[in-house]
């Protein structure tokens, strides 16, 4: 198994080979959703009953009941199959890992003898005599989906289960699906698609690439929490953009395995600015469609209070090419495209023939190279003021060198300095700055190079020949997706000054501060806690893999030391329980061999009652002492940052504390690895 990493000391992605014991296979499903899933107590409650009813219609009809559980996981579907009274149970896993623990699930809970576990694809599954199942089976049970409903392969794995592993009078639960898409208006959303109207110093807006303004973006859809976002409005109500019957005619349209296209026509019921359609989905576990699940945002649903918060399922948000203005009353026309894995969509204001649209591919090369955050980010005019501001205190501005990762500050910097020299660190990226850099008439004072386009002498002439007074970096890393992993321009600035051979007189950022904070979260906290038990199941075995794998592997004499995991906090309800502490500073006038690799230590004071559930962590950039940046919280707007993730550390225990008191932390900063350990000692 391998497993793609970020170095954050030289910004470059690495693949990790795991051995089949290694313990990140464990971290891999620890931080994956399977326990995020199984805490979800409408999904388990409505499958279970689904179940239960297709079993009784199989026995009445008279035939065995073969269940086939395809993608089984924990086994858990596998199980509720079995307690309802299936004659036979074949649970099929692919991830190997994964089949190992459900094989110990199913032994502990006392149904090894009436469920078998293949550790398959279920397209190479086999039927016969000592084969992986004796028999075809009359009952299918499946749970591959994802936000999108279609993008883990559920269409070509039932097509082939239909017609290789069930008989042809088979029940399949989910029994069916329907797909919802909605027009929404979000400027939050838009801005982590499109690069918006951006103003130089010199009043001028900067000139973006036609090809950015013509771009469709990627395939993939955005996946997030609507109802978190604070700025959204519903243009429309929601439409069926197309429905699978996994039980119908393998012939049908829903089944097509070529690109294919359905159209819908959509009333506007608001006026404003359409930049992107919302997509969710339901599922009927029965043939008679009373269970539902569905993934309805509460802004969508007609039953906004019964809506269940989960994390695994989500909604899906596909953007238009270009923003649409619309009156309330106005007819549009939606070409819902969709093969076996993905759907993409356009739009017509009138009543012409929509011509076929290819798949979304990314033509200007920014989709490519940048995260949506990564957008957001660049669209935040604080940001470009503050630095601006910085940098316009600086008393000799002669010559600069960015550090950068598909940076625009050097079209900033050139409006202060009389040259620029612009090191990119993304070999695919150099050319998207030069044509940014031409297009704005900047090209005589930004030279644009690739850190791996030189060799070591050749980049050291080069910087003696520059004689750079200035260091600028933004910071940010698109390989980042921790706060601290921004530090990578501090390791580019130790190589720079060692080539150089001089001191720089001015790095910006000047320093950075490590904050960090206690919350109560609303729902996440349920991600990391046991799950026990489900109905009549026991879920031991599973809570031990999760607990063992998330056992943190580094520890000194004062305990154990816990990494962070990455999550967008704006997405998450989730109150603050102490005061925000700034745990400690890095000087990036100094070289990071001199920062000391030792721990900040202090103690959190809780301002509140309530129950701790993680510490949050992130960084502050300051560009100098008026200026600066956070990744984190935005205590002016009152709110977390859309454009940067936090650091969660998440407690052992979720316990309830009183106001008064205290937590003592230790934060060790390894600066051989860019990373933070935390503990927490009560």
């Amino acid at each position: 198994m391998f497993s793609q990493r970020a170095d954050p000391v030289t910004g470059k992605m690495e693949w990790i080979c795991c051995e089949d014991d290694d313990d990140d296979i464990k971290h891999e499903i620890a931080r994956s959703t399977y326990a995020g899933m199984l805490h979800d107590s409408e999904r388990n409650s409505k499958y279970h009953e689904g179940i239960r009813k297709a079993i009784k219609k199989v026995k009445e009809s008279g035939a065995k009941t073969a269940v086939l559980d395809i993608g089984t996981g924990s086994g858990i579907l596998a199980m509720m199959a079995a307690a309802s009274g299936a004659d036979s149970v074949t649970a099929c896993e692919v991830f190997e890992p994964m089949a190992k623990i459900a094989a110990k699930v199913i032994d502990d809970n006392g149904f090894s003898n009436r469920i078998k576990v293949v550790n398959k694809r279920s397209t190479g599954m086999e039927i016969g005599k000592d084969k992986d199942v004796e028999e075809k089976a009359t009952l299918l049970v499946t749970e591959i989906f994802d936000s999108e409903l279609i993008g883990e392969g559920v269409l070509p794995t039932i097509r082939h289960a239909r017609t290789s592993l069930l008989q042809e009078r088979c029940k399949i639960v989910p029994h069916s699906a329907k797909v919802y898409i909605q027009f929404a208006e979000c400027d939050s959303l838009w801005r982590r698609h499109k690069l918006l109207d951006i103003r130089l110093p010199n009043g001028k807006s900067m000139k973006a690439l036609q090809s950015l303004d013509d771009c469709r973006g990627t395939a993939a859809a955005d996946e997030l929490h609507i109802d978190a976002l604070d700025d959204i409005k519903m243009l429309s109500d929601p439409t069926e953009a197309i429905g699978y019957n996994f039980e119908g005619c393998l012939e049908n349209l829903s089944f097509n395995t070529r690109q294919d296209k359905m159209n819908r026509k959509m009333k506007i019921r608001s006026s404003g600015t359409l930049h992107c359609i919302i997509l969710w989905w339901d599922l009927y576990l029965d043939e008679e469609r009373d269970i539902v699940l569905s993934m309805a945002p509460k802004i969508s649903s007609q039953h906004p209070d019964k809506v269940m918060w989960r994390d695994h399922w989500m909604q899906a948000v596909y953007f238009l090419p270009n923003e649409l203005h619309v009156v309330e009353g106005d007819l549009l026309e939606v070409s819902v495209f969709f093969d076996d894995y993905s759907f993409w969509f356009d739009v017509n204001d009138n009543s012409s023939k929509i011509s076929q649209v290819v798949r979304p591919i990314c033509t200007c090369g920014f989709h490519t190279v940048w995260s949506r955050e990564r957008f957001s980010m660049c669209n935040n005019r604080s940001f470009w003021d503050s630095y601006c501001q910085a940098i316009a205190k600086i008393k000799t501005r002669k010559n600069a060198i960015v550090l950068g990762d598909v940076s625009l500050l050097p079209l900033f910097a050139a409006q202060y300095f009389d040259k620029v020299l612009y090191i990119e660190f993304s070999q695919m990226s150099k050319d998207i700055v030069r044509k940014l850099a031409s297009l704005n008439k900047l090209l005589d004072k930004v030279d644009v190079i690739n850190i791996r386009d030189v060799d070591g002498t050749k980049f050291a002439d080069l910087l003696l020949t520059f004689e750079p007074d200035s260091v600028l970096a933004e910071p940010l890393f698109s390989t980042s997706l921790l706060p601290w992993e921004h530090l990578t321009f501090w390791y580019h600035h130790r190589t720079i000054s060692k080539m150089s051979n001089m001191p720089l007189s001015v790095v910006i950022p000047r320093k950075g501060v490590l904050k960090i904070v206690a919350v109560q979260f609303q729902d996440l906290w349920k991600a990391r806690m046991p799950v026990d038990t489900i109905g009549e199941f026991k879920l031991n075995v599973f809570d031990g893999v999760i607990k063992e794998a998330l056992q943190p592997e580094a520890s000194d004499k004062h305990g154990m030391l816990f990494e962070a995991q990455p999550y967008a906090l704006w997405e998450y309800t989730n109150e603050m329980i102490s005061d925000i502490v700034d745990c400690g500073c890095l000087d990036f006038s100094t070289s990071v061999d001199d920062a000391m690799s030792n721990a900040f230590e202090g103690e959190l004071i809780f301002n509140r009652d309530g129950e701790f559930h993680a510490i949050i962590a992130w960084m502050d950039f300051f560009f100098d002492e008026e200026n600066s940046w956070t990744t984190g919280y935005d205590p002016i707007r009152r709110c977390w940052v859309k454009y940067s993730k936090q650091g969660v550390v998440f407690a052992e225990n979720c316990r309830s504390y009183e106001a008064g008191f205290k937590m003592k932390y230790r934060i060790i900063f390894e600066k051989d690895s860019c990373a933070l350990l935390f503990q927490l000692l009560e």
